[in-house]
């Protein structure tokens, strides 16, 4: 058996909302070599994905008639934080 690790997570992203998620490709490594635990890991992952990819829609479409739930609200603060964060970061000297 070979000495591979796992990277099963890799969903592309539709071109419109490339602008939007800022990435045309979602890739993660799971760092396991169990097939197993790769299975029980994508899980949450492609989730996560699959949500970040319906909030990319829901602000193309600008509609705002749309419920957001708790899990949507820390996905957006979430990408707000690691912006102000690199931005802050980048003034630095």
């Amino acid at each position: 058996m070979q000495n591979l690790v796992f990277t099963p997570l890799r969903k592309g992203v539709p071109k419109r909302l490339v602008p939007i998620i800022g990435k045309a490709v979602f890739k993660q490594s799971l760092n396991t070599k169990d097939l197993r635990e790769a299975k029980s890991l994508i899980i949450p992952l492609l989730a996560d994905v699959d949500n970040q990819i319906r909030l990319a829609e829901l602000q193309l479409t600008d509609d705002s008639s749309q419920e957001l739930s708790l899990r949507d609200c820390q996905i957006i603060a979430n990408r707000w934080y690691v912006d102000a964060l690199e931005d802050i970061q980048s003034d630095l000297p």
